[in-house]
């Protein structure tokens, strides 16, 4: 997705394999914007970037989510 917010045009994206998705706040998706994309976009895979190094509190913590259908 390159270093974005969740934008509206992301919404026509099909078929995607591999979903990068920055992580942050500020320039780039917070994790809530990166797991709503993660849920528009149903990637076979999703890996987060650019996210911080600091100990994430428990509203930056990424959770692994299958989707049902």
């Amino acid at each position: 997705m390159g270093d974005a917010d969740l934008v509206r045009e992301v919404e026509g994206v099909r078929d995607v394999d591999v979903l990068l998705a920055p992580v942050g706040g500020g320039s780039v998706m917070t994790p809530e914007e990166a797991a709503d994309a993660v849920m528009l976009l149903r990637p076979k895979i999703a890996v987060p970037i650019h996210y911080t190094d600091k100990k994430p509190s428990s509203s930056e913590t990424w959770r692994i989510h299958t989707p049902t259908s």
